[in-house]
C-alpha cells in the first residue's frame, strides 16, 4: 500500500530550465557592485537563496544596504533579460499533472520569492496543481537550510515520512534530509550523481521520471 501523501517541489532546474539565467543575473549584478565572478564561480551557488549565497560568495549579508542593492539590480536584470525566454523542462507539466491525479498534494518549496514564482508557475503552467507554496520571502533562512521543507510539511499538514522531495542541487538534499524527508533527484538543472549522491533516486528530469514512476518512491 502507497504511504506517500504528497510531494514537495523544488521549482528552478527542476521543473523550470532557469539555472544559467540565474547565475548570469546574480554574476551581472555582482559586477555593476564592483564584485567580479567567473560564471561557474556564481553558477555553482544557485539554489540558495540570496540570504546564503550572498555570504557565501561575497561575505555580505542579505539584509544589508549593500546586499538589498545587489538583490534589487539582480531581480531587475532577471526579469528584463531572461524572465520571456524561460522554458520548462519537457513534461514537467504532465508530470506534476499526473501527481495530481494520484491524489497527491502538491507543495512547492523554493529558494526564489514570490514575485518569480507566481511567473514560473504560470510559464510551467501548474497554477491549478498547487496546494502549498512556500518561498524565501516566508522563512528566515533558504536552502540549504531546511526551514522551507519544514515550513511546507506545516503548511500542508503532512508528516516528513508522507512526503518526497524533488529537487536537483545538493542544496535541495541537503535541505530535506535535515527535515527528514528523503530526495528525488534530477540531473536537468545541471549537477552530475556525484554531487547528488544523497539523494535516494536520481532521473534525468521530469520525463525520465514519468518513464519509471511506477519503479520510483512516488509510489513506494
Amino acid at each position: 500500500m502507497r504511504r506517500l501523501r504528497g510531494v514537495i517541489l523544488d521549482i528552478d532546474g527542476t521543473l523550470l530550465d532557469s539555472n544559467d539565467a540565474h547565475a548570469n543575473a546574480w554574476k551581472s549584478s555582482l559586477e555593476k557592485h564592483g564584485h567580479i565572478f567567473s560564471f561557474e564561480e556564481v553558477r555553482r551557488c544557485i539554489g540558495m537563496g540570496a540570504d546564503q549565497l550572498l555570504p557565501a560568495l561575497v561575505g555580505i549579508e542579505s539584509d544589508s544596504e549593500a546586499g538589498k542593492a545587489i538583490i534589487k539590480e539582480r531581480g531587475r536584470i532577471f526579469q528584463h533579460d531572461s524572465l520571456a525566454d524561460l522554458k520548462a523542462f519537457p513534461e514537467a507539466k504532465e508530470m506534476v499533472e499526473e501527481f495530481s491525479n494520484l491524489g497527491l498534494k502538491i507543495c512547492v518549496a523554493t529558494s526564489s520569492n514570490q514575485k518569480d514564482l507566481k511567473s514560473f508557475l504560470k510559464i510551467i503552467g501548474i497554477e491549478s496543481w498547487i496546494d502549498i507554496a512556500v518561498t524565501s520571502d516566508e522563512v528566515s533562512k533558504s536552502k540549504p537550510a531546511p526551514d522551507l521543507i519544514l515550513a511546507a510539511l506545516e503548511k500542508s499538514g503532512l508528516a516528513a515520512g508522507e512526503c518526497v522531495m524533488i529537487g536537483d542541487t545538493p542544496y535541495d538534499i541537503r535541505a530535506a534530509k535535515e527535515a527528514g524527508v528523503h530526495t528525488v533527484a534530477f540531473r536537468c538543472g545541471g549537477w552530475g550523481d556525484q554531487s547528488l549522491s544523497g539523494a535516494s533516486e536520481i532521473y534525468g528530469g521530469p520525463a525520465d521520471l514519468r518513464k519509471n514512476l511506477s519503479h520510483s518512491l512516488i509510489f513506494s
